[in-house]
């Protein structure tokens, strides 16, 4: 059974974690298109606040905020590619 966020945002798999939360690669119903989602605890809501403001060609646009009452979730541009870390080991 798929898992669906704001019944909108279909999960399809994990593509990272770390300390401040997993990211998810998810299908948007809506428009057709693949997105990263980043779920975010309440404690780290300062860095929600500093991503929403960064508008720069080097960092993925922020698309969609989504809460509930314990996380946030940030709905952004999906860039398929190596992790920083699959970059490093090659």
């Amino acid at each position: 059974m798929d898992k669906y966020i704001d019944n909108r945002y279909r999960v399809k798999k994990e593509i990272g974690r770390g300390g401040g939360g997993c990211v998810y690669l998810v299908y948007d119903e809506k428009l057709g298109k693949n997105w990263a989602m980043k779920e975010i605890k309440d404690q780290y809501m300062r860095e929600v606040e500093t991503l929403k403001t960064i508008d720069y060609p080097a960092f993925p646009r922020i698309v969609d905020l989504l809460t509930t009452r314990t996380s946030y979730f940030l709905i952004m541009d999906y860039v398929d590619g190596l992790t920083l870390r699959e970059y490093i080991q090659t």
